[in-house]
């Protein structure tokens, strides 16, 4: 059910935003500044674990 959750919260177009997923939103804001970040946003994705 997280992972429903998740990718659901992830990918869910919203109207404010022009239709876009929130995530895109932050990615092009990414690519505009980088200094309003202190990482990478990809590398906050949750993702498999492997050891």
């Amino acid at each position: 059910m997280m992972t429903f959750v998740l990718y659901y919260n992830h990918q869910i177009k919203l109207k404010l935003l022009k239709y876009q997923p929130p995530f895109d939103i932050i990615m092009l804001e990414f690519e505009r500044n980088t200094s309003n970040f202190n990482h990478h946003p990809n590398h906050m994705l949750l993702g498999l674990k492997i050891t």
